[in-house]
């Protein structure tokens, strides 16, 4: 079942060309209920409509109510139980899970895609920042700061642009080289994700050293995002640059004997809340009035743990100790003013506290530790400008990155968050900015990057070569399938047979009708006069030696030339040896054969059934009959190939090209899948191309050595061994024209070459490959570590093994696909609207239109049995949903609303049916106001406000409603 399409939203958006539409006014309404919205069944039975002039955020919020309508859309089922004798086990039938598969990903807030063409073999590729080279400005990432600053220092002041940036590469690729990870991954490596902050012109401060002196100095600094001051710099240029920044507004004040609160511990005390008293202030210093002050650390039962006297600058947290000289106080405690209050008398302090203190320190770890000597940051510091003056700080990931087989502070790569896109299942995780540390530290998930893998919304045209294939004719092992150019399915047997008498069979959904005539005994004659077309050739008989009696010459439109034939002459025409009975007639002779067979697919007057049980002997006797009129193919002797192509027609009227070979063993006809290219015109969906090359046979030297499909098996081929390979070889030929793929099948039963590793192939390697970039090679088995049975081509293509050394699969896109990776601001939310929905048992594999497969493994329930038979089982969950057909699409432009109830989005300015809605506009007049409920005379659910705020309310509440109903 396809999910609903919401396409048409972009016309939306754009401003489609408005034309009315009238329906019959609304002059009642009610509350809006379940069968308003759905039928007996669970499907939807309303449509969506959005003004021609609406704001784009009602095309937004009509699609989040197609998707919720969807979403609920179907019935609640119960789920069977059974049970037996008391103590027995109870069962559950008919569990099946639902499963949405795609859709698309939309963030609400500050993000920006980067789209680009894969590029796997190049590092770094799709988005390339450097320190001053694509950087990520407020242009893409509205949260980032960009704006003219008013500072002041020493007095002075100057108008600096502070402007916010994050930097990134991220290196996508189909990585086949590691053996833990071949799959589509996006690549984080070590300060390749970082923040930076500059300021133009640099901030000057005539010196190597700075300190706020309150009156004469006031530098901003913009801090992921919020407001700082610096407070002081020291050893600005060099390599010991450290900085200070306070939130102005966070500074407390505390007076003397008062207790600072919320402060908690570390090490000994590590998870403890803490306090700090003031507990004195004294003068000290003759020259210049200045005070000190004694802070008293307790724990959380009031015991006194350290006490300390600083003077202004100090942090406390680098200051308290235990017994064992560790530090004890978690929170950063800075003092930053000590006085005397100059009315009062009273000591006071101006303290600053937690995050809202940020210490810097270049070349350290970010948030700084002061007993952190180790060298090794999981994100690193990095201040830029010169002894006197402040350019740039910049925090970037050191010992964090996102790489297969990570670092110990890393993480894994990024996986593709697009459903059924990652090879091997792997969950998709955002590379979140300050990944690893403390959510509350300053600047944590600033950015966030996510790798959704190929774009979707492409057609994806599948092609197959397995054995088991669905829809071949009974005998047949295995088979090709694909969609033709005009979208038709096709599935294509490698070879199958019919017996040597009459019969009919399906081919390619067309039913063939054989028709047969066979002599168990001897050869039979068959008379074949001039100009006759018989198998594949024009045959042309002369008297030899111009009259010489008793002697033919015959000449093939295919090439053959032979003279002199006798009675009993043996000769060949495309591979048939045939054998001469008789020739008194130089227009005509007689010629002996095994069987003789025509291949129709319609019956006739005579026999409705379409199988022909006669024959006479003026078949293909006629002077230029054709197949079409004729038909008949002759079949010399016992496995004696006929090498014509025989076309057989299948779906849509395209023929396929079988050999004939007969086994008097087992009264078979064996239609051989000839070598050729498929499709009409050669093309197949999408423009795409498959070559059937032939098969490599007997010494299995990677040459083709026989044009048609060589069955490896005991009833065919008299060199059949168990041990020796014979390979059948196609080509898929994308229309892309970067790379073509290549399948190796066993013509022993129609899978994989493999399993490898296989001492009895000498030649072949590997199952499948492709020639474009990356070039990849596929193979099954167990033997080498290396081994990968997945994997994509740059232009989003995708090839794998099929389970069970069944085959392979190719999908390819109706043009490249490009990569999507999305770097998101820090209040953004992704949410995944639309999809494909699948309800698939369990243990069975449920596929997507576009061909990708998920199997429902196993699932979570329990059951509890009270009793010994099914009255006493009690299912949990006791209902489960079966979900109900949706149409596509679901949201319409109001000029072209189909009939029918409907759910009308937006008010009577943007949409032309709420303007014929009597009574709407007078319910809407001033902002705030809005309505969704039921006109019970036309069946419409109307959503509509003042404003298109207003109208997102309305949209919301209908929401919410449907996602209530049981």
């Amino acid at each position: 079942m396809k999910g609903f399409s919401i396409k048409k939203l972009a016309a939306i958006a754009a401003g489609a060309a408005l034309v009315g539409s009238a329906l019959a006014p609304v002059v009642s309404a009610q509350t809006v209920a379940k069968g308003d919205i759905y039928g007996s069944d669970g499907s939807p039975n309303v449509s969506i409509v959005v003004g021609s002039m609406a704001n784009a955020s009602d095309a937004v919020w009509a699609g989040n109510i197609a998707a919720k309508i969807a979403e609920k859309a179907g019935v609640m089922m119960d789920v069977g139980v059974s049970g037996a004798s008391e103590g027995a086990a109870c069962s559950l039938e008919d569990l099946t899970v639902d499963l949405t598969v795609g859709g698309t990903e939309t963030y609400s807030g500050g993000a920006y895609t980067f789209k680009s063409n894969l590029l796997s073999t190049i590092n770094p590729a799709e988005i390339n920042s450097t320190d001053d080279v694509n950087l990520i400005t407020d242009a893409k990432l509205s949260n980032l700061f960009n704006g003219t600053i008013s500072e002041k220092i020493a007095g002075t002041s100057t108008n600096t642009t502070v402007q916010e940036k994050i930097g990134l590469k991220v290196d996508a690729k189909m990585d086949t080289s590691d053996v833990g990870y071949k799959d589509l991954l996006g690549v984080i490596n070590s300060e390749d994700f970082f923040y930076k902050v500059s300021f133009s012109p640099a901030l000057t401060f005539g010196a190597s050293s700075f300190t706020d002196t309150n009156s004469s100095d006031n530098v901003k600094i913009m801090w992921f995002g919020k407001e700082y001051s610096l407070a002081s710099a020291s050893s600005l240029g060099t390599s010991s640059s450290n900085l200070k920044l306070v939130k102005t507004s966070a500074r407390e004040t505390y007076n003397e004997g008062e207790t600072i609160t919320g402060l908690v511990g570390r090490n000994l005390y590590d998870g403890e809340e803490l306090e700090v008293k003031v507990a004195q202030i004294a003068q000290y210093g003759t020259a210049v009035l200045t005070y000190q002050a004694t802070f008293e650390l307790y724990d959380s039962e009031g015991t006194l743990v350290d006490s300390q006297t600083v003077t202004t600058s100090a942090n406390l947290a680098d200051e308290f100790t235990d017994a064992d000289d560790d530090p004890v106080l978690g929170s950063n405690l800075f003092v930053d003013v000590i006085a005397v209050g100059a009315t009062t008398g009273v000591g006071y302090v101006e303290v600053t506290k937690g995050t809202d203190t940020v210490l810097l320190y270049n070349g350290k770890g970010y948030p700084y530790d002061s007993t952190d000597t180790s060298n090794q940051y999981p994100w690193k510091v990095e201040i830029g400008g010169t002894t006197t003056t402040l350019s740039y700080i910049k925090i970037k990931n050191s010992r964090v990155n996102w790489i297969p087989n990570p670092t110990s502070d890393g993480f894994e790569p990024l996986y593709p968050s697009y459903a059924g896109q990652s090879l091997l299942g792997n969950e998709s995780e955002s590379a979140v900015f300050l990944q690893g540390l403390s959510e509350d530290i300053a600047g944590y998930s600033y950015a966030k990057v996510d790798f959704q893998g190929f774009e979707t919304g492409k057609e994806i045209t599948t092609v197959k070569f397995m054995k088991g294939l669905d829809n071949l004719p009974s005998n047949a092992p295995g088979g090709v399938y694909f969609r033709g150019d005009g979208d038709e399915e096709h599935y294509i047997p490698y070879y199958f047979t019919h017996t040597t008498s009459d019969d009919s069979f399906v081919l390619d959904s067309k039913t063939i009708y054989a028709d047969v005539n066979y002599n168990t005994g001897n050869l039979f004659d068959v008379n074949v006069i001039s100009g006759a077309y018989v198998n594949g050739c024009t045959w042309t008989w002369s008297a030899s030696g111009g009259g010489s009696a008793g002697k033919l010459d015959l000449n093939t439109s295919c090439g053959t030339s032979v003279a002199d034939l006798v009675p009993g002459s043996h000769f060949d025409v495309n591979g048939t040896t045939f054998i001469l009975d008789y020739n008194s007639l130089t227009a005509s002779a007689q010629v002996k054969v095994k069987a003789k067979v025509r291949y129709r697919t319609s019956g006739d007057s005579t026999n409705p059934s379409g199988i022909v049980g006669t024959w006479d002997s003026t078949d293909c006797a006629t002077t230029g009959s054709t197949y079409e009129t004729c038909g008949w193919y002759l079949l010399a002797g016992d496995m004696n190939l006929m090498t014509v192509p025989v076309p057989l027609e299948g779906a849509d009227s395209e023929t396929f090209d079988y050999y004939l070979k007969l086994n008097t063993n087992n009264n078979r006809i064996y239609a051989l899948l000839a070598a050729q290219t498929f499709g009409n015109s050669n093309v197949i969906q999408n423009n795409h191309a498959i070559k059937f090359l032939g098969t490599d046979a007997a010494s299995e030297n990677g040459v083709v050595d026989k044009l048609y499909y060589n069955p490896n098996v005991s009833d065919f081929n008299s060199a059949y061994s168990s041990i020796n390979y014979q390979v059948g070889k196609f080509q898929v030929i994308p229309a892309d024209a970067l790379g073509d793929f290549f399948v190796f099948v066993d013509t022993q039963d129609g899978g994989n070459l493999g399993p490898y590793q296989n001492t009895n192939l000498s030649t072949y390697s590997y199952d499948a490959n492709y020639g474009g970039t990356p070039s990849l090679t596929l193979t099954s088995g167990t033997g080498n570590s290396n081994y990968y049975t997945a994997a994509y081509a740059d232009t989003g293509s995708k090839i794998k093994l099929l389970d069970s050394d069944a085959g392979a699969q190719i999908e390819l896109p109706e043009n490249r696909r490009q990569v999507w990776l999305t770097v998101s601001g820090s209040s953004v939310e992704k949410t995944v609207t639309g999809g494909e929905t699948l309800s698939v048992a369990l243990g069975e594999t449920g596929t997507t239109s576009g061909g990708t497969s998920i199997t429902v493994q196993d699932a979570e329930y329990e059951v509890s049995c009270e009793g010994g038979d099914a009255s006493g089982c009690v299912a949990d969950p006791e209902t489960y949903m079966t979900h109900a057909d949706v149409s596509n699409p679901l949201v319409y432009l109001d000029n072209e609303a189909p009939v029918g109830a409907k759910v009308i989005v937006g008010g009577g300015v943007v949409n032309t049916i709420a303007a014929q809605v009597v009574g709407l506009a007078d319910r809407l007049t001033t902002a705030g106001e809005y309505v969704m409920e039921l006109d019970d005379t036309t069946g419409n659910v109307i959503v509509a406000g003042y404003t298109k705020e207003d109208t997102v309310k309305a949209a919301k509440e209908l929401i919410n409603l449907i996602d209530g109903f049981a």
